[in-house]
């Protein structure tokens, strides 16, 4: 109701297309995150060292952005990826058996149970490679008809997601 603010010291790297998204809220730890899942993206990790790629591939990376209760924000790739070049255009299905606030976020303080379904991610682009739009002659990208299931798996103190095929 206030409007938005930009965060001008603050740039997100490893998700720039639209792609497959949740939002999840804590009121206990004041936190808001959001997943990115795969995509399209002129950043990404190799190795632990991010990599520049003005050619703006496809990716593998499920990235996190958070904002914590100083409003600092961070973003992580988490410790799993994207199951092959997928998730560029993809939507998000949130599972409806989920407690979620007025904004479509889900309520990560009712999440307790480790490999709690989160939803579903759905359609966009499939691409055989990285780079496809530079080879047109043997890479050909297609919409993809997966449906991959997104879990929430407790991992020491932090909860992570995992993602897994489920029908094709």
């Amino acid at each position: 109701t206030n409007g938005y603010k930009p965060i001008e010291s603050f740039s997100q790297l490893l998700s720039n297309y639209h792609s497959a998204k949740v939002s999840l809220y804590s009121s206990s730890s004041d936190q808001m995150h959001h997943i990115f899942f795969g995509g399209i993206s002129q950043h990404y990790l190799d190795g632990g060292s991010l990599v520049k790629d003005d050619q703006v591939p496809f990716v593998k990376t499920i990235s996190r952005l958070t904002r914590d209760g100083s409003g600092k924000w961070i973003e992580v790739a988490l410790p799993v990826e994207m199951p092959g070049y997928a998730g560029g255009g993809a939507e998000f299905i949130p599972s409806t058996k989920l407690s979620m606030h007025n904004t479509r976020t889900i309520n990560l303080d009712d999440v307790s149970r480790d490999g709690t379904v989160l939803g579903y991610i759905y359609g966009g682009i499939s691409s055989p490679m990285k780079h496809a739009f530079f080879n047109y002659e043997t890479a050909k990208t297609s919409a993809d008809a997966t449906i991959y299931e997104v879990k929430l798996v407790a991992s020491s103190s932090e909860k992570n997601i995992f993602v897994e095929k489920t029908t094709n």
